[in-house]
């Protein structure tokens, strides 16, 4: 929540008397069932949003990024009241959640009223548990179709990334800048001005057990998918062995720092950001995110594609 200093006092004893004492009935499940419903059918309605679950489900067969943060229909429309009855009562404790302050609030201020409205909440018994379920390399190229009447194509082409945490995390951000942020970006000069595709997005989207490095395309209407396909293969391939510009990685670090500092503009934006972070491993993710980013080079950009643009990973 978004809320005058003034009222932290408040907010903070509401957020505590709700993490134990919600009522949580049957009428209130009935009348959010259609929000739910209606969110879920939003997504499915959406072309786009439709390939990427199908995407996400077909790369990972075994971790549980292969489920849809929402989940699938069935979940959707049998979810019991008893189940989130049951799930409440044994989860949401302090032990189990991250309280983040972002704005005008002195250290001390915080914590003692985190002290003060969650310290006299007992420790749950179920602690979250652990995920132990890991994704075996992949072996082959994988491809999923999502038939929709009259809609242009789209290809996405998605191919298995590393932790958030991990080192190669940096170049990848710097490599889907150079392949997809603005118009001077090589697959927007390739495939947009070349007339293949109406629109190009390339994103790295990263999380604690792993992710995708992601490129999607909306082609025009008589652009071939199969040609797409080798042009944006063959374009990122190249990156392996014809190193980018001292001029041109200027230009794309400046741009994810831009991209990424938009994302925490303001008190709401940067907590979001915050929470991200530590869901992720380490909320110094965020702070450090800069810094890092300037180190990367020209040859870690080539090191990451020849390590990770490969077919034997690709959705």
């Amino acid at each position: 929540e978004l809320i005058p200093k003034s009222r932290l006092p408040e907010l903070m004893e509401l957020e505590a008397d709700r993490m134990r004492n919600a009522l949580i009935n049957e009428k209130d499940r009935a009348s959010e069932m259609t929000v739910v419903r209606n969110e879920f059918e939003m997504g499915e309605n959406d072309p786009a949003q439709a390939l990427d679950k199908e995407v996400w489900a077909t790369a990972f067969r075994e971790h549980p990024y292969h489920h849809p943060t929402i989940g699938w229909k069935s979940d959707v429309e049998n979810m019991s009241i008893e189940r989130l009855q049951s799930f409440y009562n044994e989860f949401y404790y302090p032990n189990n959640a991250y309280v983040t302050l972002v704005g005008d609030v002195e250290v001390k201020e915080g914590l003692d009223l985190v002290e003060k409205y969650f310290g006299k909440i007992k420790r749950s018994e179920h602690n979250i548990p652990i995920m132990y379920t890991t994704e075996p390399p992949q072996e082959g190229e994988r491809r999923t179709i999502v038939r929709r009447n009259g809609e242009l194509p789209i290809v996405t082409m998605a191919y298995k990334a590393p932790p958030v945490m991990h080192k190669d995390s940096y170049p990848l951000e710097v490599l889907a800048s150079v392949l997809g942020t603005g118009r001077t970006s090589r697959l927007y000069r390739r495939l947009v001005d070349g007339g293949y595709a109406s629109t190009i997005s390339v994103s790295h989207q990263a999380f604690r057990d792993g992710g995708l490095f992601i490129i999607s395309a909306t082609l025009t209407a008589h652009a071939d998918i199969a040609t797409v396909e080798s042009l944006i293969s063959a374009e990122t391939i190249r990156l392996a062995t014809e190193s980018i510009s001292d001029e041109e990685l200027a230009r794309v670090i400046y741009q994810t720092k831009v991209a990424q500092a938009s994302l925490r503009d303001g008190s709401y934006a940067l907590t979001r950001v915050l929470t991200e972070c530590i869901a992720s491993g380490d909320w110094t993710i965020a702070v450090n995110f800069s810094k890092n980013i300037e180190k990367v080079s020209k040859e870690d950009v080539a090191t990451v594609v020849k390590e990770y643009i490969k077919k034997d990973a690709l959705t």
